[in-house]
Parts: C-alpha cells; sequence; structure tokens
C-alpha cells in the first residue's frame, strides 16, 4: 500500500478535497458515498461502495 499524506484547508461550507491520487488509489468516483466514523484519534474516511451496494440488495 501507498503511504498518502495531505494537509487540506477546508473551505466555508465546511468541505475538504480528497486529493486525486488518494481518490484514485481506492476507487472513489464522483457521486460515490464516503462514510464519514469520528474515532478518538479523529476523522476517519472510507469508501462505502461495498456497503451501500449491500444495502441496495437487501431493500428490494
Amino acid at each position: 500500500m501507498e503511504i498518502f499524506v495531505a494537509f487540506k484547508k477546508m473551505d466555508s461550507l465546511g468541505r475538504v478535497v480528497i486529493p486525486r491520487d488518494m481518490r484514485q488509489y481506492f476507487d472513489i468516483l464522483p457521486n460515490d458515498y464516503v462514510k464519514i466514523i469520528p474515532t478518538e484519534n479523529g476523522i476517519l474516511l472510507t469508501s462505502s461502495k461495498c456497503e451501500i451496494e449491500k444495502e441496495k440488495g437487501s431493500a428490494i
């Protein structure tokens, strides 16, 4: 796994851009959902593609 470190400034609406190389590495595409998890050490962002597909399948 590659190591990524990025420092980004939050805009006035509370948005932070995930750098392109990270989005590409983790296969995060426009309009994808990202899971935001608060932890004791900060905030964890994770791609939620698998979870969303499971939920869509079970809702049918």
